[in-house]
């Protein structure tokens, strides 16, 4: 009785597995047909069943018959929904061997690429992040992709996915500084990146291409760790937000990228002077960059109406680096609020002889303000003569000053 029992059994599942079989080969055929959705209701009756009792050669063609039925649905109008299970099901296909994944999947990763960078450039960032996580499932060794994905997260303000992503790439130990390859193409004269060094070196011998050099990218984690506090912040989680600040700090002793990261934390949360005393900290373990550190301590200073600390701080950072444009315009920056105090001070006089004395004391300090600010300004020019703010404050002082000369110029 037993061995009867077994023989039914046996007999069960292989018209089950027989019948899954044909469903497949209907899929197929749908796909072909340009059926997509019945391609897709044969493989739901597949699924129903135990999709394991096929062997793998069975279980690549369903997901290669589901992978095609979603791709050519979705690639015309680049629909992320159906492009982001293709590239699920490929992957599947592609993992149980089947021949006719990889090319397939090589093309959806072009058309993920292409469309995900397009929907980050409309600012359709939700739609860009979804694509960019595709195509890092797609090529796992190029985690810059999971890095947009996350960006695109952050700035489609979607939190929870957001920190989901940042969280794996430090998990992950990403830091995306990773060697470019680089050759500079004979024809154009631009340079150009090469997958690695083996292609780079081969265009080379061709002699299209000249001055190959070798070229790390700048590290990215410590923006990441920024953002993955700030997401923490947005969700009112402070602790999770200085958590991961300080795990970064004990993974990465003496990084100041993450000492910057902390700073802005701190900003966002309002504890500024938490964030004066790590950027003052910074001056000494980044000596550097030390102008950089004055400069955004001398922002500070001007926020907090404190003139005299500001303008210490601004000629430090000058000292430290003679282009740093931003600590010109920040002394000039001073000059200009101590005249606009002046300026309320005159409104406010009346027509009497005394006050209109004063309106002419008054004048000559405000004058003297400006004189003075047009030496800094013009530096700042001189390091960036494309800033239309600094040529706009130029020409309105100089005017007010009747500079005829200087304000045409």
């Amino acid at each position: 009785m037993k061995i009867k029992f077994l023989s039914i059994l046996l007999l069960a599942i292989g018209a089950s597995v027989f019948a899954q079989k044909n469903e497949i080969k209907d899929a197929e055929k749908a796909v072909k047909n340009g059926n997509f959705d019945e391609a897709r209701s044969f493989l739901e009756d597949v699924q129903s069943e135990d999709l394991s009792s096929l062997n793998d050669r069975w279980q690549s063609r369903y997901y290669m018959a589901e992978a095609d039925s979603y791709y050519e649905q979705s690639k015309d109008n680049a629909d992320v929904e159906g492009l982001v299970k293709a590239a699920d099901s490929y992957k599947k296909a592609d993992e149980l061997g089947n021949a006719d994944a990889a090319p397939k999947k090589q093309e959806l990763l072009e058309l993920l690429l292409n469309s995900g960078i397009e929907s980050q450039n409309n600012q359709d960032y939700r739609d860009a992040y979804k694509k960019m996580e595709a195509a890092y499932k797609l090529s796992p060794k190029d985690t810059i992709y999971l890095f947009a994905a996350a960006g695109n997260a952050f700035n489609a303000k979607d939190d929870d996915e957001a920190i989901r992503l940042h969280k794996e790439l430090l998990d992950m130990g990403y830091r995306g500084d990773a060697m470019q390859y680089m050759a500079v193409e004979k024809e154009s004269g631009e340079k150009q990146a090469f997958p690695d060094e083996k292609q780079r070196d081969m265009m080379v011998k061709t002699g299209q291409y000249t001055d190959p050099t070798d070229e790390r990218d700048e590290r990215k984690d410590g923006d990441l760790i920024k953002q993955l506090a700030v997401l923490y912040l947005n969700k009112g989680d402070k602790e999770k937000a200085i958590e991961a600040i300080e795990q970064a700090k004990e993974a990465n002793p003496g990084d100041t990228d993450i000492d910057k990261a902390e700073a802005q934390v701190y900003l966002e949360m309002g504890n500024k002077e938490k964030f004066v005393e790590i950027i003052g900290d910074l001056v000494d373990k980044d000596p550097d960059n030390a102008g950089e550190y004055y400069r955004i301590l001398g922002h500070s200073a001007v926020e907090n109406e404190d003139f005299d600390k500001a303008e210490d701080y601004y000629k430090k950072a000058i000292e430290k680096d003679a282009n740093e444009k931003e600590a010109y315009s920040g002394l000039a920056n001073i000059l200009l609020k101590k005249q606009e105090e002046i300026v309320a001070e005159m409104n406010e006089l009346g027509m009497s002889k005394e006050d209109s004395e004063k309106y002419d004391k008054l004048q000559e300090e405000r004058n003297k303000l400006l004189e003075d600010a047009i030496p800094y300004l013009e530096k700042a020019y001189e390091i960036d003569d494309q800033d239309l703010g600094t040529i706009r404050t130029l020409y309105n002082i100089h005017r007010q000053l009747q500079h005829e000369e200087e304000a045409a110029k």
